[in-house]
């Protein structure tokens, strides 16, 4: 059972703002269309950027080294599903592009985050804000170009780095959140705009990142608004932590615990583009 400290997620629509957004973002299916197009029911995004993630063989072999030949194969099962869902239900977003094409947002493809085509993009929508899911470091001289922000599944400053929701779980943690923080040179540690906490017993590692992505426009919609979060509601009491890349044993220990990886596809709610569940 997944208990929230903070507001329900529950998404109540109203009319679009004016603030000019840009999601830079690499692909991804179970989690971030779905964010992306409750963003869009209320606020100005004016183009989604996407630029290429890991290369297939490193993908396929990080893929491997963290969930096991299994689940690895149970997750590209899933992805499948989620393609097909894509196509035959109008209002349920597994991709972007669908996302772009149902709200009328610019998608554009760049071949790589620090191309020139990047940087002309960012010049030709002068956006007020830069929403990012990138699996790498932004350089200085891109940051330099606009507000960048990113969201990150932990409440920061611990569990900085990759795949928090795991780290969190092996370490036999309760205690989840998720938080909107402003981007810089280091991974995690760009001033916190929003943070939700959530208390669970759950061991299921998509289960509980499909319920802080839940969180994730919420939080976004305060942030849009102005509604920084004060210091002293920051989780201060947080040690920072930094977490790389799982190995094979981190994932050993991890299932020997308890823990699991559960089916990462969810049927998302429909959402019209007029901003309709």
């Amino acid at each position: 059972m997944l208990l929230w400290m903070s507001f329900p997620a529950i998404y109540f629509m109203k009319s679009k703002v004016s603030k000019k957004i840009i999601v830079l973002a690499e692909r991804e299916t179970f989690f971030l269309p779905h964010c992306v197009a409750q963003l869009g029911t209320t606020h100005n995004i004016v183009a989604i950027i996407v630029c290429p993630g890991q290369n297939h063989k490193k993908r396929t072999k990080n893929g491997l080294k963290l969930f096991g030949l299994k689940t690895f194969f149970f997750i590209a099962a899933s992805e499948l599903l989620a393609r097909l869902v894509n196509i035959i239900s109008i209002n349920r977003y597994y991709s972007l592009r669908k996302v772009a094409r149902r709200f009328k947002i610019q998608y554009e493809n760049i071949p790589y985050l620090h191309s020139p085509e990047c940087y002309d993009l960012l010049e030709k929508y002068k956006p007020d804000i830069i929403f990012t899911q990138l699996s790498y470091l932004i350089k200085p001289d891109l940051l330099s170009k606009g507000l960048f922000w990113n969201k990150h599944c932990s409440l920061l400053p611990a569990y900085t780095g990759v795949y928090p929701v795991f780290w969190s779980l092996l370490h036999g943690e309760t205690n989840f959140g998720v938080t909107i923080h402003e981007m810089n040179e280091q991974f995690g540690r760009g001033r916190i705009i929003q943070q939700s906490s959530m208390f669970t017993r759950s061991k299921s590692f998509f289960s509980i990142y499909h319920a802080l992505y839940d969180q994730v426009p919420l939080l976004m919609d305060k942030a849009i608004g102005g509604k920084v979060l004060p210091d002293d509601k920051v989780e201060l009491d947080m040690k920072s932590s930094y977490y790389s890349f799982p190995q094979p044993s981190d994932r050993i220990e991890f299932l020997r615990k308890g823990n699991h990886f559960d089916h990462p596809f969810r049927l998302h709610p429909a959402i019209l583009p007029g901003g309709k569940k």
